[in-house]
């Protein structure tokens, strides 16, 4: 700067002097020229400030720091020059976590603040301060026996008390375009207790902000609340508002880091939110938690395959389960719908050659790990009493084989019992659907060898369909209808429509992929996965058709899985690329809906059958 400043100075007076006949006017103008110049040069060279972050609260001057007693503890940081994004401004904050997150932005949107609300749910590293004072102490003596007159001494000897005391202290900072400001400190004084879990009938689930309790009509559902305080001994003093109409609450049992409840549900169906209010011991703040309550019939529930867990879903879409895995790949799922023998879940892991029963609530009740080699497909013939299973049994000749085998659903609890022989059929069998009218029946389809076929009950063998006439191109998916005595087909771009002699009733083109359906209740839905869109037909169709004959629902993202309602007539679907479940009704309106799903691959609607 002293160089510019010179160069100025050298400038100028060279012009000044080389110019005797400049006039006064254009004297004062070269002037004020370099004075402007000048200015601007010094204001492009001026240093910026040191960021420096701000804090409410004051400092305590013994430890030079702020105290944080829990809830949310606001920090921020202006910006001499803005940014473009907040990328650029990285908070360090030791343990604590932030909770929001506010910018301010200038007319040209750059970033010129930045605010963050911290809150601390575990302890830093404590600091240990032991101060020491020496203190007199005196002790006298008492009287002389044999004498008439008693006498006393004292001695004074000196000790050394030591006193600690426990500092929590933690540091906040931020780094802008990779300078970093100057460090605060904040000294721990308390953490807010929380709900750590909560068991809901036996089922854990992690505490979070949004609590769901989900039972049937007239049941009673016991709950379990643990508490976590971080810091002390100090639990929570509860809050709650009970309104009329959802049932009884009756307290257990109270203690400081669990709460037991019963929950007493009403006879009619609810789903209503409820604010629960921790309020702290120690009086330095509070928790809010919001408690779901729902009250929900199986009829029209939906389980769907969502990641490594399996989520149900009430009729109107609010999620009432959740089953954490760990599956490695579920590969199929069957209800069995009937409501005197439990509302069962049956799963099949071809990842961990797993079949798994879950109650009506997802509370494991079998797992079978040994009797099967990757599970293809499961089902369930409730009039039968038999549990169909499709699994790998053996490859020759590069060829794979599966083995198609019945189990007696009444044993399933002391083992599993095979009924009558098993079918041996070529190709990796999927899609087992049963007839639940015309017991021992099932339909499947085998994609990688290009045929469908059946088994009936007693019968030698499967009957295939296979030959040119249906000229099946990877079929997916079967699904049959015992009214109309129909198999509905997935067939790539296509549909086929077949009955028990094997006679094509119809086809159906015009879908770009069609990977999944459902039949039920006098109608077919079906899903195209690269079209994004699902369409209902009738049963009654025949001959050649398009999918301009039928019911079009547009969207989806992906829909990877539906499953028919058959009392009426609605479907849910799976759309893996949103992320979440939907149930359409039968005039294709969306009727309700869950989220909150990773990739969800299968879907299963509980149908109900007394």
């Amino acid at each position: 700067m002293n160089k510019i400043w010179g160069l100025m100075n050298h400038s100028f007076a060279n012009a000044w002097l080389s110019k005797p006949k400049m006039g006064v006017f254009q004297k004062l103008g070269l002037t004020l020229a370099c004075f402007f110049l000048l200015t601007n040069l010094m204001a492009c060279s001026k240093t910026p400030q040191p960021l420096t972050v701000k804090v409410t609260g004051t400092k305590d001057k013994a430890t030079d720091a702020y105290a944080y007693r829990g809830g949310l503890f606001k920090v921020w940081i202006k910006l001499d020059q803005g940014v473009a994004t907040d990328e650029q401004v990285r908070w360090k904050t030791g343990k604590g976590d932030i909770a929001l997150r506010n910018s301010a932005v200038d007319n040209a949107g750059l970033i010129i603040a930045d605010t963050v609300y911290l809150h601390w749910e575990a302890l830093p590293k404590v600091t240990m301060v032991i101060d020491t004072s020496t203190i007199k102490v005196t002790a006298s003596s008492g009287s002389t026996s044999g004498t008439s007159s008693s006498s006393t001494s004292a001695t004074s000897t000196k000790r050394t008390v030591y006193d600690t005391t426990y500092h929590y202290f933690d540091t906040v900072a931020v780094v802008v375009d990779g300078e970093e400001s100057g460090v605060e400190v904040v000294e721990i004084f308390n953490i807010l207790p929380r709900i750590d879990s909560v068991e809901v009938g036996g089922i854990g689930q992690p505490g979070d902000s949004v609590l769901t309790f989900a039972v049937h009509p007239g049941e009673r559902m016991d709950i379990a609340f643990h508490f976590k305080d971080a810091y002390n001994t100090n639990f929570p003093v509860q809050d709650i508002i009970w309104p009329d109409g959802i049932g009884d609450l009756a307290v257990v049992k109270q203690s400081d880091s669990t709460w037991t409840w019963s929950w007493y549900a009403p006879n009619s169906l609810i789903d209503t939110v409820l604010p629960l209010v921790l309020t702290d011991k120690g009086g330095f703040g509070t928790r809010e938690y919001k408690l779901k309550l729902i009250v929900y019939d199986e009829a029209g529930s939906a389980w769907v395959v969502s990641g490594d867990e399996l989520v149900k879903f009430s009729s109107k879409g609010s999620e009432v389960a959740r089953v954490l895995g760990p599956f490695s790949e579920v590969s199929d799922l069957v209800l069995n719908s009937n409501t005197t023998i439990g509302n069962k879940l049956w799963v099949v892991d071809i990842g961990n050659n797993v079949l798994s029963r879950y109650d009506a609530y997802g509370r494991l009740e079998r797992r079978d790990s040994a009797t099967f080699s990757s599970p293809f497909s499961i089902a369930v013939d409730v009039e039968s009493r038999l549990v169909w299973v499709s699994s790998l049994a053996t490859i020759s000749n590069d060829t794979l084989y599966s083995s198609v085998q019945r189990y007696d659903l009444n044993g399933l609890d002391t083992g599993l019992a095979t009924v009558g022989a098993a079918y041996k059929i070529a190709g990796p069998v999927k899609g087992l659907s049963v007839d639940q009218f015309e017991q021992a029946m099932v339909w499947f389809v085998s994609p990688e060898e290009d045929f469908v076929g059946y088994i009936r009950s007693g019968a030698s063998a499967a009957r295939v369909f296979r030959d040119t006439s249906y000229h099946f191109n990877r079929p997916s998916i079967v699904s049959y209808d015992p009214v109309s005595g129909t198999a509905w087909i997935t067939d790539s771009s296509r549909v086929i429509v077949l009955d028990t002699a094997g006679e094509i009733r119809a086809t159906i083109t015009g879908f770009r992929y069609a990977n999944s359906l459902s039949a039920g209740g006098g109608v077919c839905w079906v899903s195209d996965i690269i079209g994004g869109a699902v369409y209902k037909f009738p049963m009654s169709l025949t001959g050649k058709r398009t999918i301009s004959d039928g019911l079009e629902v547009t969207g989806f993202i992906s829909p990877a899985s539906l499953s028919t309602f058959a009392a009426d007539q609605s479907v849910w679907v799976a759309d893996k690329g949103a992320g979440e479940v939907v149930r359409v009704d039968a005039s294709g309106a969306r009727v309700g809906s869950g989220t909150g799903l990773t990739l969800p691959t299968l879907i299963r609607v509980h149908q109900v059958i007394e």
